[in-house]
């Protein structure tokens, strides 16, 4: 069974600050884990921690002993709902193995986990070093071991390490990125599942752009079919597909087979508000939406809090001068990190536009007379949107995508979270932070709920 822990830069400093408190000894916490269950994965998410105090432990430089007691609240929620605990230690002394005192702990403290409850299948050990590398192994109700596959930190930097890793041979199409980012950021761009919603104007420039740089695979969501108006702004889409009524993502996953590059596509051309597709993408490592709905940009915001997965989120406004010209042509970029703030508290969406936009989708009986926000004010235009400002607005994603894997910029990364660009008058802004959204951050790391993403219109049912 494959394994993934994800947790936030902040856990991990929170749990760094407690684990080293510069004594030299070790010290110890727990945290209870959302769940992305599959039949052949488990993704488990930090989704609350405590800390166990340091005067309530046994603490040497080689093994700590403590109490469940200030943990007993938190180990009854998980063992009501079926989720994984993670137990966590420091290693003081660089130790990158785990122990044998490690494995007797494991069979004591999670062994009376599993006794305690008949889910989950599995619980977590892990302990970090002092430069915060995090070693994690699976412990399975039978008493067996497996090193966790893939570790996932969520910050203004998205670190990935996967054990036991394999080498990932790169081509001689590679040379360019390996020369830029160098071999590291190519080879991890080869193990990664990037799901982009949207294989419109912006979408298909990401689409193109992810698996020429190499991503090992690409989940494509849109439902719409190609059509006449799409010509002048999705690349390589053809009057011939117009004529046949294809489907956009099966287009675009057509035309990465032919470019033979060993991108693996996944294309779904389905509706983002059916709960299996939903789930299908929390499944991946990254999401990237390229979509005008405020309803599918906020599903897509809270779906990245609960999974704790970086969201991208990429939009193109034009504004009409009313005498049927173009006044301004605007473009945002905004990298969401689970816990933070989100497009709500930047103010790029609202729950009125949100609620519209839904109703005028999937309740239009009910929408009547209301008037959702349009793409363009004061002017009748079909296809607003076009190829040239989709081009430079997916690049910048993307390469603030690159960014977050590879530092390259010199400016901090807490500096490009959101992006304004103003065509018109040749403005590149850095937005300041907005202030934490309240209630996403509640929900990160709640990963399966019932029903999902706690939304009644999401049920299977």
């Amino acid at each position: 069974m494959r394994t993934v822990l994800r947790l936030t830069e902040a856990n991990r400093q929170l749990l760094r600050q407690h684990l080293f408190p510069g004594d030299g000894l070790e010290a110890a916490a727990l945290a209870c884990c959302g769940r992305r269950s599959g039949p052949d994965h488990e993704i488990l998410t930090v989704q609350e921690i405590v800390l166990i105090p340091h005067e309530k432990c046994h603490r040497t430089a080689t093994r700590v002993t403590w109490p469940l007691e200030p943990a007993l609240l938190m180990l009854h929620r998980a063992g009501d709902a079926g989720l994984t605990v993670l137990k966590i230690h420091s290693h003081p002394r660089e130790v990158t193995e785990f122990s044998p005192w490690d494995d007797s702990a494991d069979h004591g403290v999670l062994g009376a986990l599993f006794a305690w409850t008949d889910a989950p299948l599995l619980h977590l050990s892990a302990f970090m070093l002092e430069s915060g590398a995090i070693h994690a192994r699976a412990v399975f109700r039978d008493g067996r071991t497996a090193l966790v596959n893939r570790i996932m930190v969520v910050g203004d930097a998205i670190d990935i390490h996967d054990a036991g890793e394999s080498a990932v041979e790169l081509a001689d199409h590679d040379l360019r990125n390996r020369q830029t980012f160098g071999e590291g950021t190519p080879r991890l761009l080869k193990r990664l599942e990037v799901g982009v919603v949207g294989a419109s104007g912006t979408g298909s420039w990401v689409i193109e752009m992810l698996s020429r740089l190499g991503v090992g695979r690409l989940l494509l969501i849109d439902p719409e079919h190609v059509e006449d108006k799409n010509l002048n702004r999705i690349i390589n889409a053809t009057e011939a597909d117009v004529r046949a009524d294809r489907p956009k993502v099966e287009i675009l996953r057509d035309a990465i087979n032919r470019i033979g590059l060993d991108t693996l596509v996944e294309a779904r051309a389905e509706d983002l508000r059916s709960p299996a597709l939903l789930r299908r993408l929390a499944a991946c490592d990254v999401i990237f939406g390229c979509v005008d709905s405020p309803f599918a940009r906020s599903l897509l915001n809270t779906l990245a809090a609960h999974y704790l997965l970086p969201y991208f989120d990429v939009g193109v406004r034009l504004q009409a001068d009313g005498l049927g010209g173009i006044s301004a042509v605007y473009g945002g970029v905004h990298y969401l990190m689970p816990g933070g703030s989100s497009l709500f508290t930047r103010g790029v969406i609202d729950q009125d536009s949100v609620r519209a936009d839904m109703m005028r989708r999937y309740y239009p009986e009910q929408y009547k007379q209301q008037v959702a926000e349009k793409y363009i004010r004061g002017v009748a235009v079909v296809s607003p949107a076009v190829i040239p400002v989709n081009g430079v607005m997916a690049s910048h994603a993307v390469m603030e995508f690159l960014a977050r894997l590879h530092s390259f910029r010199c400016v901090g990364l807490e500096c490009t979270r959101g992006q304004q660009i103003d065509l018109a008058t040749c403005l590149w802004t850095y937005e300041d932070e907005a202030a934490p959204d309240l209630l996403l951050a509640n929900l990160a790391g709640r990963g399966d709920r019932t029903p999902l993403l706690g939304d009644p219109t999401l049920s299977d049912g």
